[in-house]
């Protein structure tokens, strides 16, 4: 280990730091030691931060679930940590929440449902993927069709094709369904172009249709051929490669509270405000 100085913050995740012999490197999340001086470990002209210099997947095998998602009673609040910048300590090393649920966890935090809530931690607060322009929803009438009927499918597509290259789809399907035990259960998916995960959030509503009793968040990584087959379909769950779960959360979350962690979520949100809307 090295002891740098942190000079400046290039951009959220990553700092210019200094040695003592004045030569500069690349400090991955050095800027949560601006202006000062931190240990870490140098690697070429960048340097990661003693309380990072771990590997993340050791940290989720040991500590979180068998989605890999670590249970938040395990995670402590560091003096960092800050509203849409959340940073974590787990034994002692530091995590983060992954980039794209940092604005979920806001609103989690502000509805009380943090002590209910499981979450995917990453060691980088880099954005890795730029945000599609937002759609919009509202599942009050497929609920009260799902509860007389049984089922209730809706497809919902963006008619703008001008946003997209040729061949770029973006298309939104929810299918809400009746169980045995009358207890109402939805799954949606929503694709966006020809490449990239399915967007997928399941959840499980209360009997009362106030609050969900479960959500979980995931991407869904298959064919095209399988995205166009449940698109077109509505019937049949895609054959998956891999599916990685982002977050979940169990006990009351009031309905209002699940659509707004949806919007959010989904990259398409005129889709599901679209839905929404129609109650």
């Amino acid at each position: 280990m090295e002891r740098v100085q942190v000079i400046k913050t290039i951009l959220p995740g990553l700092a210019l730091g200094q040695d003592r012999q004045g030569t500069n490197f690349f400090i991955i999340n050095g800027d949560l030691y601006l202006d000062k001086s931190c240990d870490v470990a140098i690697n070429g002209k960048s340097a990661i931060l003693k309380e990072l210099n771990y590997d993340v997947s050791t940290l989720i095998e040991e500590y979180g679930d068998k989605d890999g998602l670590i249970v938040t009673s395990k995670l402590k609040e560091t003096i960092f940590s800050k509203p849409l910048d959340r940073v974590y300590e787990i034994d002692n090393k530091f995590c983060f929440p992954s980039y794209p649920i940092k604005e979920l966890l806001e609103i989690i935090i502000s509805n009380n449902l943090w002590p209910s809530t499981r979450i995917a931690i990453s060691k980088t607060r880099f954005k890795t993927a730029a945000r599609a322009k937002v759609f919009g929803i509202d599942f009050r009438k497929a609920i009260l069709k799902a509860a007389t009927d049984g089922i209730s499918v809706t497809r919902l597509y963006s008619s703008d094709f001008k946003e997209w290259d040729l061949g770029v789809f973006s298309d939104f399907l929810i299918k809400i369904t009746k169980t045995k035990e009358d207890i109402l259960e939805f799954n949606s998916w929503q694709a966006v172009g020809n490449e990239g995960p399915l967007f997928f959030v399941h959840g499980i509503f209360d009997k009362t249709l106030v609050n969900f009793n479960h959500i979980d968040f995931s991407y869904h990584h298959t064919s095209l051929i399988e995205i166009q087959k449940l698109l077109s379909s509505g019937k049949d769950r895609p054959v998956l490669t891999c599916k990685e779960k982002i977050l979940r959360l169990d006990g009351e979350i009031r309905i209002e509270t699940g659509f707004e962690l949806m919007r959010i979520f989904f990259p398409i949100d005129s889709l599901v405000d679209e839905y929404y809307s129609c109650a």
